[in-house]
């Protein structure tokens, strides 16, 4: 049997998930922490705030990616979605980074 042009679409789908899953949840990560911690570990917040972008730039390098290799996609709003998400990683850690000046 030979491979039909779908075929790659279902098999990237699981690490898609679990790249969108991981990534949306560090990125959320020190605006959960800032919300639920009151009298935190600064070395905890540092290094979330460390993650957000570099979270933020991986899933938006797969985003991107999902939505140039497959351009026959039915909701492309999805990647467009996590395309924000990602940037808001970025932007996270920009706003953050600054509190931590000596």
């Amino acid at each position: 049997m030979t491979p039909k042009a779908n075929d790659g679409a279902a098999r990237i789908g699981g690490f898609t998930l679990m790249c969108r899953l991981i990534c949306s949840l560090l990125v959320a990560g020190p605006v959960l922490y800032v919300s639920f911690v009151a009298e935190g570990d600064a070395y905890h917040f540092l290094a979330l705030v460390l993650l957000a972008p570099v979270a933020g730039i991986v899933l938006l390098a797969n985003s991107l990616f999902c939505l140039f290799r497959y351009r026959k996609v039915e909701s492309p709003w999805i990647g467009l979605a996590f395309i924000l998400v990602g940037l808001t990683g970025v932007l996270v850690a920009w706003h953050f980074l600054p509190q931590f000046r000596m």
